[in-house]
């Protein structure tokens, strides 16, 4: 049984742009040459944001995915490695949200309930009370304790 094996061309000394242009006509070499220059600070940045080294990687795969699929669209008005990174920025954050634990409301109400100080009901939620009353004002030396709602017109001649 006979293997082929491909000849790869190196790619590295290709700037961005050219590459890019290289990608967009189907040159897989070029495709790889821009993994290698950017796997290492892409799977870096995936890896702060999700804090788990197989998630990364995972989402530094599908973010290769959609910047490739849309390699069309680059306009080049950033840098190649700034446009990857705000796309493996936006999958993690994806991921992240993702993976936020969720509660049941139900869940939640029992908690209440039973006096768990771990749930914090936000203020528009609580339960009402009865109304304070407003503060008093302090009287204040020369100033009335009445309220006046008219204000003075300024003169015609003020300007």
């Amino acid at each position: 049984m006979q293997t082929a094996t491909a000849r790869r061309r190196d790619v590295s000394h290709y700037t961005d742009t050219e590459l890019v242009d290289l990608v967009r006509g189907g040159d897989g070499d070029a495709f790889r040459g821009i993994m290698q220059r950017y796997n290492q600070r892409l799977y870096r940045v995936a890896r702060g944001i999700v804090r788990d080294e197989a998630e990364a990687e995972d989402v530094l795969q599908e973010a290769y995915v959609r910047g490739f699929a849309a390699l069309r669209e680059f306009r080049g008005d950033s840098g190649l490695a700034t446009w990857l990174t705000r796309i493996v920025m936006n999958e993690a954050f994806g991921t992240m949200r993702r993976r936020r634990p969720t509660e049941e409301l139900e869940s939640l109400d029992r908690a209440i309930e039973q006096g768990d100080t771990r749930v914090i009901m936000f203020p528009a939620f609580m339960p009402l009370r009865a109304p304070r009353s407003p503060p008093r004002a302090p009287r204040c030396a020369g100033f009335s304790s009445t309220r006046s709602t008219s204000w003075p017109r300024p003169s015609a001649s003020s300007s």
